[in-house]
């Protein structure tokens, strides 16, 4: 299994080089940051898992659900 990160603390060229990455199914896992509360549309990401879902607010998670689930493949948020 591949992983790659994301994070704010990425430039915009590594973040877009991270994302274009997953897009293209060279990693299995991206393991990020809120950094992907808006703007992430890649059909096939199906899962999403939420350290510490008690920390953010019902809209932040409700951003970050919609991440996930733009397929025909079930989608999961945990």
């Amino acid at each position: 299994m591949k992983v790659i990160t994301a994070h704010g603390q990425m430039s915009p060229a590594q973040i877009e080089d991270t994302m274009t990455s997953f897009y293209e199914g060279r990693y299995d896992v991206l393991l990020s940051t809120t950094i992907v509360e808006s703007g992430l549309d890649i059909p096939r990401a199906n899962t999403l898992i939420i350290h510490r879902a008690d920390m953010f607010g019902l809209a932040q998670l409700y951003q970050l659900r919609g991440r996930v689930g733009r397929s025909k493949v079930r989608a999961y948020a945990i």
